[in-house]
Formats: C-alpha cells, structure tokens, sequence
C-alpha cells in the first residue's frame, strides 16, 4: 500500500514539474504580395472593379479574404474557376459542400463586449491579435446561459454573387507551412528571438496564390480573374514573452452603469487580464509549438 502511495506521489509530482517546466513559442512567418497595399489592419489587393483583403494573422496562416464589390452592378464569383495554389498545386474553392452550422438562441442577459469595425480595411477587429479569445465576466462569475440549439444546413453554391458596394467573406484553407527546426537549442526554443531563415521571391519555401475568377454575368465561365500571390520572406522564433504582452480589459459599458466607491475603486469587477501579440500584423502568420 506505501509503495502504491508512493508510486502515485511520485507520478504526480513528474506530472507537475513536466508541467512547470514546458514554455510557449511562436515561429512567425513574414510574407511579401505581387502589390498589395496595407491599410489598417488588412493586406489590400486592388483593380478598378473590387478590393480584396486579407488579414493572415493566425496559427497555421488562415488565408481568409473579403472581396468589395467597387462598381454599381453586382459581380458574380465563380468557384468553380477561383483556386487556392501552394508551391503550384491548385486546389478547386467549389467542391459541392454541404455544411451543418449549429445556431444557438440566448435565453438569458449575458453580454461579450466586441469591437464594431469602422471601416471595411479593419474588418478583422482588434480580437484576432488576442492570445485567446476572452469573455469578460464578473466579480461573481459568469452567469449561466441556457440556449436553444438548432443547425442549419447549406449547400455550397458554385456562382456566389457579391451586390453592388459590398462584399462577402471567404474562408477555405491554410497556408500551412512546414516547420523549420534549426537543432541548435537555443535558435528552435529562444529566450528571447531567433532569427532562423530570411528568403526572395525566387527561393522561398512556400509561395501562395489566390485566383479569384468573377465577372459581372452569371455564366458558367468567369470573364475576368485576379490573382493574389504571396510568398515567404522570413521566418523567426519568438519566446511566448518576446510575442505577446498583457493586456488589461475593461468593459467600459459595464462600468459606467455600476459606478465607483468614494476612493474610485469599480464596486464591480470589470476587468480581465489577457494576453495580445504585440508582433502581430496583417502581413505575418505563425506556428505554436511547445519545448
């Protein structure tokens, strides 16, 4: 039985000190277009028909884009000739998906603080340089919420029509990069940052392409196309400290409606403590990984 006792306190202790001792990293890769312009928080690629933009930051390289419609007539979107490219592979965006998204009614007065967009360049909002996305909640805890849940089902459309001044978010595939381990120590898991690679146009590793084939009637070929290019220009590593700051957020909505004691001090705790990149940018994605 001592020995059992033992055994077990021993396991658990490894347990904790494996725990205590493993660290957070980031390989950040940055990226050069054939063109595009950065506004705010997005890469923007531009003609005299439409914007397209796109904002990678994320784990893995999100290539995600907004396509803005510039004329007075609506722009048709034809998937069927629109590809994802990576290193020359061309991956189809129409492959006849039908997709389940489950919808959820709130049935209580819980609240998420978000941040509106003021402009189409800023669509991703501040959120997508967060760590993690964060709830703020209360002194006393979140509040239960009870949901209706129900999915919806749609099938994927080969001709996605985009109205006249507006636009339509696309999100498909991942750049996806392979990571690069250098085997020196303190190069893949820095204290600080590590400088591991830098690259052109000619020899990068990986080079991405997006071809947006559309045109202004809706036939089954695309009278005019676009193509969005991107390719590595280097890549670092960055210690979880090196990459990201605290951040303190405040609900300012909550705390004007429950007011301040005499010493000034919120009778309401509004405030969370959260992680935010401070490397991040419209332009760079990266790889999390752990020692």
């Amino acid at each position: 039985m001592k020995k059992l006792l033992f055994k077990l306190i021993f396991t658990l202790l490894g347990v904790i000190c494996f725990s205590s001792c493993m660290s957070n990293f980031y390989q950040v890769y940055s990226v050069d277009t054939n063109g595009a312009k950065q506004i705010d928080n997005s890469l923007v690629f531009e003609n005299e028909d439409c914007k397209v933009l796109y904002n990678l930051w994320s784990n893995n390289g999100k290539v995600n884009f907004a396509f803005y419609n510039k004329t007075d007539k609506d722009i048709f979107i034809n998937l069927g000739q629109t590809f994802f490219i990576k290193n020359g592979l061309a991956t189809d965006y129409y492959q006849d998906r039908t997709y389940s998204k489950q919808q959820s009614a709130l049935t209580s007065n819980s609240y998420i603080t978000s941040t509106v967009s003021a402009t189409i360049f800023d669509l991703w909002g501040d959120n997508v340089y967060m760590e993690k996305a964060s709830v703020i909640g209360t002194s006393k805890g979140n509040k239960s919420v009870k949901t209706n849940s129900y999915a919806i089902k749609t099938k994927e459309k080969e001709i996605v029509c985009v109205p006249a001044n507006c636009y339509k978010t696309f999100a498909y595939y991942e750049a996806n990069p392979s990571q690069v381990f250098t085997c020196n120590k303190e190069k893949d898991y820095p204290k600080d940052i590590a400088d591991i690679a830098e690259y052109n146009k000619s020899n990068s590793p990986l080079t991405i392409t997006n071809r947006i084939a559309y045109g202004f009637q809706k036939d089954d070929v695309a009278e005019k196309h676009m193509d969005n290019t991107f390719w590595i220009t280097s890549i670092k590593n960055y210690s979880q400290n090196a990459a990201t700051e605290y951040l303190v957020v405040t609900d300012e909505c909550e705390k004007k409606k429950v007011g301040s004691d005499k010493k000034g001090y919120s009778s309401f705790s509004v405030k969370e403590k959260v992680r935010q990149f401070k490397i991040g940018g419209p332009n760079k994605f990266y790889i999390f990984y752990t020692n």
